[in-house]
């Protein structure tokens, strides 16, 4: 799903965008990357501290979780294509290819080599517990970063592995970056909500797209990109309905948006209103 997925999903929401709202391939290209993942802050939101049976909960968030890094590298590739005049569409793939293959490396390099220093080393104040595994992911994203791979899945990949390591002080450290998650949601809120324009906003025509966009990304392109997907698994019925009504978005599609804008890419301003006025609905 988040792979395969957001791929589909991207896909749809740009044919919906060439043929039901007229926009160029490039534009509906670049909104549909931009929309196409979902939020993990919004989605471990929703589903925290709540019993949903099954695995659909577990699937929803692992999706949230994965897509992130597939769509902020689909949106790079998508922003080459849109500003280099001899570029194709290979360059997408390959810049996708690139910086997965280098994240994934790096990520399970970063969580082998901190997770010895984790069960064995012992620190002076327990306080310096949290920030031993707050500091590496800094280090794991820059190093991928630097790399051309991407630091989001690399992060991704080596908290996922640092997760089942039975370490000291794991409590207070998982206890620490909730606390802390919970505020680096609050200030991206508010600064991507200080980020958008009303100029962005202020054409009638951006909210109508936006609002097309939206109805057919939830009842229509999000089931057609993930039924197919979800068939040969084994859920109930509704438990897979679940799954395919759990498309949360939030504030990545807006800082994807916002990679749009830095990249000086056409009718930038229209796509950062559109993925807006998709997100608020």
């Amino acid at each position: 799903l988040g792979t395969l997925g957001t791929f589909a999903t991207a896909g749809l929401v740009a044919l919906a965008g060439h043929y039901v709202l007229g926009l160029e391939w490039i534009t509906a290209g670049l909104i549909g990357a931009a929309i196409a993942p979902t939020d993990p802050v919004v989605t471990f939101s929703v589903l925290g501290g709540r019993e949903i049976r099954g695995r659909s909960g577990t699937i929803l968030e692992g999706e949230a979780g994965t897509n992130d890094p597939v769509g902020i590298a689909l949106m790079i590739g998508m922003i080459e294509l849109a500003t280099k005049d001899d570029a194709g569409f290979g360059i997408v793939i390959e810049e996708f290819a690139l910086e997965m293959a280098i994240g994934l490396a790096i990520g399970v390099a970063g969580a082998l080599a901190l997770m010895p220093v984790m069960r064995s080393v012992r620190l002076t104040s327990p306080p310096l517990y949290p920030i031993r595994v707050l500091a590496p992911a800094g280090v794991i994203y820059g190093l991928a970063s630097v790399a051309h791979g991407s630091g989001f899945l690399a992060v991704f990949v080596a908290g996922v592995l640092l997760g089942d390591v039975a370490a000291p002080r794991k409590g207070e450290i998982e206890s620490f970056h909730s606390s802390l998650a919970a505020l680096a949601e609050i200030a991206a809120f508010a600064a991507l909500g200080l980020s958008v324009g009303y100029s962005d906003l202020d054409e009638g025509y951006v909210w109508l797209e936006g609002l097309v966009l939206a109805v057919l990304l939830a009842f229509v392109i999000r089931p057609l990109a993930l039924a197919p997907l979800l068939a040969p698994v084994r859920l109930h019925r509704g438990e897979k309905l679940f799954v395919i009504w759990g498309g949360l978005k939030g504030a990545v599609p807006i800082l994807l948006g916002s990679l749009a804008v830095l990249g000086g890419v056409d009718e930038s301003g229209r796509i950062y209103g559109i993925i807006f006025v998709v997100v608020l609905f």
